[in-house]
């Protein structure tokens, strides 16, 4: 299998999964600031469930 072609594994999904709630979260908490960013705002917008920011 090469590189392209091989499923990802669990070790890759979980640094696409910190990227996109890292850059979500920057966003939302530029956008609503502390006091009115969410963990669910967040989790929307990286497009994950909630409980997987907690991982």
């Amino acid at each position: 299998m090469t590189e392209s072609t091989r499923p990802m594994r669990r070790q890759d999904i979980r640094r696409e999964n910190e990227k996109a709630i890292l850059l979500a979260a920057e966003k939302v908490f530029a956008e609503a600031g502390f006091g009115g960013a969410t963990m669910q705002l967040i989790a929307d917008l990286a497009g994950l469930p909630k409980a997987n920011l907690h991982y």
